[in-house]
């Protein structure tokens, strides 16, 4: 015959708790209206996470941009070196404006403000010595022309393709009139929802070229680059209000200088500024009107870079200049005209506004439009409700695994946007949304999990014990006797286990958790006693060989049922209290000699949970009374138990028995049979 498999118990997945589930839904709504708040009104904080966001996409931006239009023409080291240092006579910008006339640019954008006359003027000087000094110095002989160099200066910077700069303040208290300068006409084209006030920067006041020069001068745009919030530089301002003018920056007045545009126009929506369009072009800009930059890897190599001494010694073909728009500056380091970007820490001030003129030249616009925001919130929104719903349903692990895959998804998303449209959609807020909500709920949900599975835990220790408990009541039944002992030497046990537990040696292997399972397995040390048969078990006399053998079989038969039910439950601790009980009901007969049964182990080969259970079993038999002898006083029993030492039972047992005598003293006295234990 085949032996018939054994029944095995096969746990159910736990659903999740409905209790858990509407706490995890209601946590999980107000959870996202708040991160849809955050959204909405953006505090600085989410402003900074969506600028790192911005510049991380900016760096896996894989445009190659064509030769560009736009030259820059660098006062560079080796201009200084060459030329002496900075600020130079007007007469060499003079120089290098009737150079780049010559080789017939369409517009030269000058990235200096020069608002003070020239000191090194030949009349300047002669009065300053005549002043400083009184040393009087005979020009007589050197032309009218040659005597004032910004007059000299004035006369090229009269060409038509020449824009002068001018450099706006915000927080000046000084209001001083700015005098009209020559500036294209901006028209506003308004939707019907547009706000009466523009967004426009508002500038105080400013500072302007010398009125010498501005007279002569065409067209002039402003330098300034506002820089966001943690001073890294993402977008150019196109348009500036002051003193109620609005002003084209530099580089979109150089570029309307190219394309033979003399006016702009401004189209404001509820939204703010939409886009500023010079001719056929029409750029896209925030509600401020800011132009987003597309910086990109190339760095210098973006643009064609000519020193200005190579440029002044003609050593530079002029016919590569010509038909470009030319940024005049320096890239020099004692300049100090350097700006951080999101790609460079030092980004030179001139290159900014070469990208910028660039961008607007080949129609190269990355562009953050105003849906965008709400595209963010009804992103927020669907990502959270479908990250509640899945906490609310499913396990961690699926959460995770989709919150991950939502999260790559919207990063990359994004990136395809920026490469292949110059869509800038923000994907910060929405992966912080989508982060945050996995984040909370999934503690929400963890916590009420754990508080489930703690009092599901303490349902089943509560089981085993009332399991154990029965079992018990079972030997009970068999041997009236039996009950009372067998409670005893549970409590036994844990005093002698706690006592040893102070030990050094001890101290790993008796945890609270083994002391825990220790007192529960105790009782089933005699377990095996409901198979011995009524006329031995309950023999009123001594037992016969024969019947002593027989006898002993309590020990395999307790052994043996404890590992079939550890077997039937699907347990598989390795220390759990089953198989505790398993160690005790098989091996608290051993003796430390190895003269005891049922395999005559010996010494550490008995498990300490038996070797406990040995005392605990003989102490509690001397005490009690039995058909076949009578109950034995503590000071006796304990004299017993010390003789045993290193012989029957385990001497470091033996020695925790004689610090905690008392205890036991009290634990006879508290659980006695029917029959009075002596003290």
């Amino acid at each position: 015959m085949t032996e018939r498999p054994q029944p095995v118990f096969i746990p159910a997945r736990r659903p999740i708790a409905r209790r858990t589930q509407r706490s995890v839904l209601v946590m999980g709504v107000g959870l996202s209206f708040f991160l849809l708040f955050l959204t909405v009104f953006r505090p600085s904080a989410m402003i900074q996470l969506d600028n790192l966001g911005y510049d991380e996409l900016l760096s896996s931006l894989r445009r190659i941009p064509p030769p560009s239009e736009v030259v820059i023409v660098d006062v560079d080291e080796k201009s200084l070196r060459e030329l002496g240092q900075w600020p130079w006579p007007r007469y060499q910008i003079a120089r290098l404006l009737e150079t780049l006339h010559e080789a017939d640019v369409k517009s030269v954008g000058i990235d200096f403000i020069l608002a003070e006359p020239d000191r090194l003027s030949l009349n300047q000087l002669k009065e300053s010595l005549q002043q400083a000094l009184q040393v009087s110095i005979d020009f007589s002989q050197v032309p009218t022309d040659y005597l004032d160099n910004d007059a000299l200066l004035a006369r090229t910077m009269a060409f038509p393709e020449v824009v002068a700069s001018i450099w706006f303040m915000f927080d000046e208290p000084d209001r001083a009139v700015i005098p009209s300068l020559p500036i294209p006409e901006i028209v506003i084209q308004r939707s019907a929802d547009a706000p009466e006030s523009i967004p426009l920067p508002k500038a105080s006041s400013a500072l302007y070229p010398l009125s010498q020069l501005s007279h002569s001068v065409q067209s002039i745009g402003f330098l300034n680059a506002l820089p966001d919030s943690d001073g890294k530089i993402r977008r150019a301002p196109l348009l500036i209000a002051c003193q109620d003018r609005i002003y084209p920056s530099l580089a979109l007045a150089a570029v309307m200088r190219k394309i033979g545009v003399f006016q702009a126009t401004m189209r404001v929506s509820a939204a703010g500024i939409e886009e500023v369009q010079v001719g056929d072009i029409r750029i896209p800009t925030d509600r401020q009107g800011g132009m987003l930059l597309p910086f990109n890897q190339a760095g210098r190599q973006q643009f064609q870079w000519v020193s200005a001494v190579d440029l002044l010694k003609k050593n530079v073909l002029l016919d590569q200049l010509r038909g470009k728009v030319v940024f005049l500056g320096s890239s020099a380091a004692g300049q100090q005209d350097v700006q951080a970007t999101p790609l460079d820490r030092r980004f030179p001030g001139v290159q900014v506004h070469a990208v910028t003129a660039d961008a607007i030249l080949r129609g190269s616009f990355l562009h953050s439009p105003a849906w965008s925001i709400g595209v963010q919130c009804i992103l927020v929104l669907v990502l959270g409700a479908i990250m509640t719903v899945l906490l609310s349903r499913y396990s961690l692990t699926v959460c995770a695994l989709t919150g991950a895959g939502g999260l790559t998804g919207l990063w990359y998303g994004a990136q395809w946007l920026l490469n292949a449209h110059g869509l800038y959609l923000s994907p910060v807020t929405p992966m912080a949304a989508l982060g945050a909500t996995f984040i909370i709920l999934g503690v929400v949900r963890f916590r009420r999990e754990e508080n489930v599975a703690r009092q599901k835990s303490y349902e089943l220790a509560l089981a085993q014990d009332c399991a154990i408990l029965g079992l018990v009541t079972v030997a009970e039944t068999r041997d009236p006797e039996t009950g009372g002992h067998i409670v005893r030497t549970q409590y036994y046990v844990r005093a002698l286990a706690m006592q040893l537990a102070k030990k050094p040696q001890y101290k790993k292997e008796l945890s609270a958790e083994t002391l825990d399972m220790l007192f529960k397995s105790a009782p089933l040390h005699d377990i095996g006693k409901v198979g011995i048969p009524d006329n031995i078990l309950l023999k009123p006399g001594r037992l016969t060989d024969e019947e002593f053998d027989v006898m002993r079989l309590h020990t395999i038969a307790g052994h043996q049922a404890l590992v079939r039910a550890e077997r039937i439950s699907g347990i598989k601790q390795k220390l759990s209290f089953l198989r505790y009980a398993q160690e005790i009901a098989l091996a608290h007969h051993e003796r430390w000699d190895g003269k005891g049964y049922p395999k005559g182990l010996k010494g550490a080969e008995i498990p300490l949970a038996a070797r406990l259970m040995a005392l605990a079993d003989v102490y509690d038999a001397l005490r009690s009374k039995r058909p076949y002898k009578p109950p034995l006083p503590h000071a006796e029993a304990a004299k017993l138990i010390s003789a045993g030492s290193g012989t029957q039972f385990d001497p470091d047992v033996v020695q925790a028995f004689n610090e905690i005598e008392d205890i036991f003293i009290a634990i006879a006295g508290r659980d006695p049979d029917k029959e009075k234990v002596l003290p």
